[in-house]
């Protein structure tokens, strides 16, 4: 016999005599609950679940009754927190929200500072139409930064 042949052969003795294979494991899971998400399953878990409920990547922690997906960036080792506002299991989608604020303004000038972002233009023409012109001369800016009134000129509505 050939050595790839007996490593086959290890492996499927291996298998036959497991007691619960990983399909079986995977449906003797119990769904978990976090908040407002209910039925977390397969692919996802959370860290209190055993290890085979679920995978490594999709793994929620629960933190206040909010449930959280950690995404790992491509530029650094950290990870971006963003809450879990659903999961639809029908159409394989998830629905996460930033927690960190972003504050929306509109000064009668132009703001020259790495802090704030102009987005004047890219706000929804439609909604601007049903919305007094008043509100949006000048210019609307964003900006993620915790704002106190010594960050923004006088004159700043």
């Amino acid at each position: 016999m050939s050595v790839v042949t007996k490593f086959l052969l290890t492996i499927l003795i291996f298998m036959q005599l497991s007691e619960t294979p990983l399909a079986e494991q995977r449906h003797q899971c119990v769904p978990s609950s976090c908040g407002h998400i209910h039925n977390i399953s397969y692919p996802f878990r959370l860290k209190s679940d055993p290890k085979h409920c679920g995978l490594k990547n999709y793994e929620l922690s629960c933190e206040g009754d909010r449930a959280i997906l950690p995404i790992p960036p491509h530029d650094w080792d950290g990870s971006l927190n963003y809450y879990v506002q659903a999961i639809n299991y029908d159409n394989s989608t998830i629905r996460l929200v930033d927690p960190v604020p972003i504050t929306l303004f509109s000064c009668p000038f132009s703001i020259n500072s790495p802090v704030f972002v102009e987005i004047t233009n890219c706000l929804n023409r439609s909604y601007a139409s049903n919305v007094s012109s008043d509100s949006f001369k000048g210019h609307t800016y964003a900006t993620m930064a915790e704002l106190s009134p010594s960050d923004l000129k006088s004159g700043v509505v």
